[in-house]
């Protein structure tokens, strides 16, 4: 049964993968990882290792501190409000984006950090 931590690393690589627009195997050519292995991160069956971490932070400019802690005061305000909403399962790109689920999700966010 996956941890706490690997579901929340989990919904945070799909919001990850969701922004830049790849599927799976996409994400996974990026990493450098073969898809099962990454659908595996996804579903929070393990945690990706540091190595792969690195390699996305540095794609991305998303920080570890995001991907293991929340933390969005590590990024910048825009990108921060788009992953929270692909983690609620709202498309950043919709009319009336953010909605104020997401904005107080944010602003929980940012309060704990």
């Amino acid at each position: 049964m996956a941890s706490t931590l690997e579901l929340l690393v989990a919904d945070r690589l799909k919001a990850v993968r969701a922004e830049l627009g790849l599927d799976p195997g996409g994400m996974a050519k990026k990493l450098s990882v073969g898809r099962t292995r990454y659908l595996n991160w996804e579903r929070g069956d393990n945690l990706p290792s540091e190595r792969a971490m690195m390699v996305l932070c540095d794609l991305t400019g998303i920080s570890m501190d995001y991907l293991y802690r929340g933390r969005v005061d590590a990024i910048p305000t825009g990108l921060a409000t788009r992953l929270i909403g692909w983690q609620l399962g709202e498309d950043p790109s919709s009319p009336g984006f953010p909605s104020p689920q997401v904005s107080r999700a944010l602003m929980r966010a940012c309060r704990r950090t």
